[in-house]
């Protein structure tokens, strides 16, 4: 159905929520600067010495800390819970432990770089790259805002692909048949829009036409709540389409599914029923309510509530009567022509009566096409995060310039070029943003796999396989240089028109 949406419904009580997480996540963060702010020594406060000093102490003891969050968010993730919180919760110490672990990185890597051959050569890339160390205070925190935001970017793009990968795979499978026939879906719901047994049976009669499988929809009221029952005549091809996930055999599934009361259920209905194979659901037959043994699990992503697969003749037995089909699969012979097959089905369900007939490339398209309308915004929610990752960067290396500018203005008088100082803090910049860039990368491929065996299966109930899209990957490490170089581009240029007298003025 199409809904039309064109009024914003401002709530008081989520602008409450975004004006308390707004002012206390300022104040939050403003009560350790406050508190170094009033205690701090006037002789220290004209020497960043004693500062950075003590931001590498801090930074070890950070590292720390963030090593022993990730370790608790592992456990609880381990942990047999299926409550969401408990997943966020453990989401939220990964990606905050990952992120005090990255100043103390920036750090190592820089000495590390700077103590090796590959710099030694360059005066400004020396100078750059000890720069990052030496204002660590500055730059380790510049890094692990960057490294978040574009991890978050990563493992959101991982977890996108990921869905989209096992989506086209799922259709892929599923739809076996060459085409599908169903009434139009504007007639009413799913379970009503249903045409007559002796349809499929004639459209399997007509020329070029294999053979033909159809599905009945039902909704099944029970002390459970609606559930949804999916009665299938399946022919060879067309089982071959389920992706079972449990290691059960799959000839004793399909034997078991057509001789006896049992039936399959999806991996959301599993999930969120607590069911799986030796497991029985009751259902509300025509004579009564029976058991249904569950013989195996199955991936769909068709309905996060999930829903039962049982054979026809089982549905026949126990729901007599009940003639009628939801959709019908042809599987046609290479010969097959499409307006031929068109006419002879109008002339089997009447010229009046109207019906859809829609190729497998069809409906993968389309559904691929709602796919990615639907997670546009995702596409929104990363540039958002590109931008708040590019005003991080810039206020603290605009910060680092100002309380530089002493320094910059010695190099500056004692002969360092325009273009050296314009290096130096555009190569600071650089190696902040390939850190966080190379960093992010792992750290969001954690995001990820938290995103799609935790948050995704404990709040939809299925699963995904783990796709590493690597313009994903990269993509993010380029967002991570390029933001990074964007903010050093008006800090070196104020640095470049700096006069070495007004740089040197103590007062």
């Amino acid at each position: 159905f199409a809904l039309a949406v064109g009024d914003v419904a401002l709530e008081s009580r989520v602008m409450f929520k975004a004006g308390l997480l707004g002012m206390g996540g300022s104040l939050v963060a403003a009560v350790v600067p406050a508190r170094e702010a009033g205690r701090v020594q006037p002789r220290l406060a004209l020497s960043r010495s004693d500062l950075e000093l003590r931001a590498g102490a801090g930074a070890r003891v950070a590292s720390f800390v963030g090593l022993a969050l990730v370790g608790i968010g592992v456990v609880i993730v381990l942990l047999p819970l299926r409550s969401l919180l408990a997943g966020f919760t453990a989401l939220f110490l990964v990606v905050v432990g990952f992120a005090l672990t990255t100043p103390a990185l920036t750090r190592v890597l820089a000495v590390a770089l700077a103590r090796s051959g590959i710099v030694s050569g360059s005066l400004v890339t020396r100078l750059a790259v000890q720069g990052v160390a030496a204002a660590l205070s500055r730059t380790g925190v510049a890094a692990a805002a960057l490294m978040l935001a574009v991890a978050t970017t990563v493992g959101i793009g991982v977890m996108v692909a990921s869905f989209r990968t096992s989506v086209d795979s799922w259709l892929g499978g599923f739809l076996r048949a060459d085409y599908y026939l169903s009434l139009p879906s504007s007639a009413g719901t799913e379970a009503g829009t249903a045409m007559d047994l002796e349809l499929a049976e004639a459209v399997a009669a007509l020329p070029g036409v294999r053979h033909v499988s159809h599905v009945r929809h039902v909704d099944l009221v029970s002390s459970a709540g609606v559930q949804q029952l999916k009665a299938f005549q399946l022919n060879a091809e067309a089982k071959s389409g389920f992706q079972l996930l449990k290691q059960i055999q799959k000839e004793f599934i399909w034997s078991n599914f057509e001789e006896r009361d049992s039936v399959l259920v999806t991996e959301s209905y599993g999930f969120h029923n607590r069911v799986g194979p030796g497991d029985s659901v009751h259902l509300r037959t025509a004579t009564g309510e029976r058991a249904f043994s569950v013989i195996g699990v199955y991936r769909d992503y068709g309905s996060d509530l999930g829903s039962l697969a049982m054979s026809r003749n089982t549905y026949s037995r126990h729901w007599p009567g009940d003639d009628a089909v939801n959709g019908i699969g042809i599987y046609a012979s290479a010969a097959l022509d499409i307006e031929q097959l068109r006419s002879g089905i109008e002339a089997l369900a009447g010229a009046g009566d109207s019906f859809e007939l829609v190729a497998n490339r069809q409906i993968r398209e389309a559904s691929l096409a709602v796919f990615d309308r639907t997670f546009t915004i995702t596409e929104v929610l990363r540039l958002l995060a590109a931008i708040i990752a590019f005003i991080g960067v810039f206020s603290a290396l605009m910060a680092i310039q100002l309380e530089r500018t002493r320094e910059l203005g010695v190099l500056k008088a004692v002969g360092v070029t325009p273009g050296q100082l314009r290096g130096i803090v555009l190569g600071e910049t650089a190696f902040v943003g390939t850190v966080a860039g190379l960093y992010a990368i792992p750290v969001g491929t954690v995001l990820a796999l938290l995103l799609i065996q935790v948050i995704n299966r404990r709040s939809f109930g299925w699963g995904m396989d783990l796709a590493l899209d690597w313009s994903v990957l990269l993509g993010g490490l380029l967002m991570a240089v390029v933001a990074a170089l964007l903010a050093g581009i008006y800090p070196a240029a104020r640095i470049v028109r700096l006069h070495p007298a007004e740089a040197l003025r103590t007062e």
